[in-house]
């Protein structure tokens, strides 16, 4: 009496699939007062660090692990070069007791980008194609925005795409404009006489 056996195939565990990959993460974890282009972030992967928009660094510094901005009448206004034009740009933003703030994508230069502007007066986010310094409102959404509130902006960059999710509702727009650019970043207003601070907290650029 003969018995036949079957020689299955040996099955190895799947691998896990891979995360995104990050660019830039900072948390701003630094010393009180520290100035923005004195900061290193937590990665950084092109290693240029934080640059200011302006001639000066304007508002704002380091305080209690976010970047504020202290400085009445003043835009804090600073960008890092990712490396990447197509990724998903996140951050924490606050307005304090003021009416605007908002995030830098695809920027080239300071005549053309795109940014996001989140408004408290108007109850608005408003997605600005920006072209040789014409600010074009490609999409804006009602919302309901209040101060002194953490409000978590999701920008996903794709082709020609860019999409931002935050205070409950979507930007968005097709178009080809900057869609090479690799510096992105933020913009804190603080143009109001409130006692609250608008601020930024756990910037990031990674792969979507």
């Amino acid at each position: 009496m003969s018995f036949g056996y079957q020689i299955l195939p040996h099955r190895y565990p799947e691998a896990a699939p891979a995360g995104p990959t990050t660019y830039v993460e900072d948390t701003f974890t630094d010393t009180n007062g520290t100035e923005l282009v004195d900061h290193t972030p937590d990665t950084d992967t092109e290693g240029g660090g934080w640059s200011s928009r302006t001639a000066t660094t304007d508002g704002g510094r380091i305080q209690a692990n976010v970047y504020e901005n202290e400085h009445t009448s003043r835009e804090g206004q600073f960008l890092i070069d990712a490396g990447v034009a197509d990724c998903v740009v996140r951050m924490t933003l606050n307005l304090g007791d003021n009416t605007q703030s908002g995030m830098y994508v695809r920027y080239s230069d300071s005549s053309n980008f795109w940014q996001i502007r989140v408004r408290d007066d108007t109850q608005q986010v408003i997605l600005y194609r920006v072209v040789a310094g014409s600010f074009n409102a490609d999409d804006t959404q009602s919302a309901t925005i209040a101060n002194n509130t953490d409000y978590d902006m999701v920008c996903t960059l794709s082709g020609n795409s860019v999409s931002c999710d935050v205070a409950g509702v979507t930007v968005s727009a097709t178009n080809s404009h900057n869609n090479t650019a690799t510096s992105h970043g933020f913009w804190v207003r603080k143009f109001d006489t409130g006692t609250a601070e608008p601020y930024v907290d756990d910037f990031s650029v990674k792969s979507a």
